[in-house]
């Protein structure tokens, strides 16, 4: 109806004015001459003329009235529904809101924020930035690129937004058209990702230093094994290797505290607990075991000589020399020959030139130039029955899909004790002799 009347004064001031002027430029014209009848001629015609005109400018004006109305409620309709909140501010207050701003803000109608400052939904944390911004629009005239912002609901509460704005004239006024999008899911997920990646660093710090730990923390335990065997158990200095052994221990269970950490699918900081439970008095007055023979009984009994050779032969590949140096000690002391490797290949160099008088393998997993676990597929491909014991501080590798591994069995997790390690290598070696004289 406004379109319409609007075309209709137009087009009849149009077709006043113009036959006003047709008729009274005529009458001037043709006045005191002969040919009158030429003036009613011209004059109709002109008329004729000015209706036409005056009828498509009717038509045109109200068909580009129709246009344009309709492509403002597709415009509108576009903005109502859209899933981004977007609003418009004039003299830095808030003119227009559609329902998703409502919504961000908390509002349940315009009437609640409409013609408030636009200041007030901005968080304090960024008005200084939002000021700047207004003012840019305002005098520069140009849009502003999109950007972080701390908007405000009426409750108070924060809500992180990604803003830009564009300058546009609003019921005559310079105005701006802001949008806003909710980034609170995307810097939820952004921090996510980057606490995953935080926490995978530290997984992997973790299974990196409990690897070299456990290999010092085996060279403290197995030293102070050791000395405490070779003393009296009533010499003084074994108060001080109580405690040093103890500490140890505990420092043990911190490192494989840590490791589980490094290789859990599901880590939780809290889950490491690395406390430290306090030396009991007792622990403080204990004295060790007196000493016992070499290659006895930590496994219950003697060790039978071995049916390869002369001795019984364990073939050691350990990288760490420290912790090669004490695990050769260990098993000397127990009565074992030890051929000694450095890494994989070293040991199944040696094992294919001594394969006859081995009578156990024992080999750190994680070692360069050729792992453990490459090692032991070349050995038991030649030697199928030779019993392999892995040891290792690190739990971060995949077992070869035909191995399975058993602490106290096959597998030793560093650092290990001088018992432990003497029993599993006497259940290997009793296993090996035993295959031997079925064969026999």
């Amino acid at each position: 109806m406004k379109n319409s009347h609007w075309a209709t004064r137009i087009s009849a001031i149009y077709l006043v004015v113009s036959c006003c002027w047709i008729l009274f430029s005529d009458m001037i014209l043709f006045s005191g001459t002969d040919v009158q009848h030429t003036y009613w001629f011209q004059t109709v015609k002109g008329l004729f003329f000015v209706l036409a005109s005056s009828a498509l400018l009717f038509w045109l004006i109200r068909r580009d009235s129709r246009l344009l109305c309709e492509s403002e409620a597709r415009f509108r309709l576009l903005i109502e529904s859209a899933p981004d909140a977007v609003l418009v501010q004039s003299g830095g207050r808030i003119v227009y809101m559609n329902a998703a701003a409502l919504d961000l803000i908390g509002a349940t109608s315009a009437k609640q924020i409409i013609g408030r400052d636009v200041i007030n939904i901005i968080h304090p944390v960024s008005r200084d930035i939002v000021k700047e911004r207004i003012v840019s629009v305002a005098n520069g005239k140009v849009p502003v690129s999109c950007q972080e912002e701390t908007y405000m609901r009426l409750d108070g509460s924060p809500v992180v937004c990604e803003v830009s704005a564009v300058p546009i004239q609003f019921d005559n006024q310079d105005s701006a058209l802001v949008f806003v999008r909710d980034a609170t899911e995307r810097k939820f997920a952004q921090e996510q990702e980057t606490n995953a990646q935080k926490i995978e660093l530290i997984r992997q710090l973790a299974g990196g230093m409990s690897h070299e730990l456990n290999n010092l923390v085996q060279v403290i335990n197995g030293n102070t094994e050791l000395a405490r065997a070779s003393l009296s158990p009533y010499e003084q200095v074994q108060k001080y290797l109580d405690p040093v052994l103890y500490a140890g221990h505990q420092a043990a269970e911190c490192i494989s505290r840590i490791m589980a950490f490094s290789t859990s699918h599901n880590p939780s900081i809290a889950d490491l607990k690395l406390t430290v439970e306090p030396m009991k008095e007792e622990v403080l007055c204990a004295r060790p075991p007196a000493k016992v023979a070499p290659a006895v009984a930590a496994a219950g009994g003697g060790v039978k000589e071995a049916v390869f050779g002369n001795s019984t032969v364990v073939l050691l590949a350990e990288d760490d020399s420290m912790v090669r140096s004490l695990t050769e000690r260990l098993l000397r002391n127990a009565g074992y020959s030890v051929v000694v490797a450095r890494d994989g290949v070293e040991a199944v160099t040696m094992f294919e030139a001594s394969a006859n008088r081995i009578s156990a393998v024992l080999l750190d997993v994680v070692m360069p130039n050729m792992s453990g676990f490459e090692a032991y597929a070349l050995i038991h491909a030649r030697d199928p029955q030779m019993p392999v014991i892995f040891a290792s501080g690190f739990s971060g590798y995949e077992t070869p899909a035909d191995l399975t591994l058993e602490p106290g069995v096959n597998f030793l997790q560093k650092p290990f004790e001088r018992n432990v390690l003497i029993k599993v290598i006497q259940s290997a070696v009793e296993k090996r002799q035993a295959q031997a004289i079925q064969r026999g």
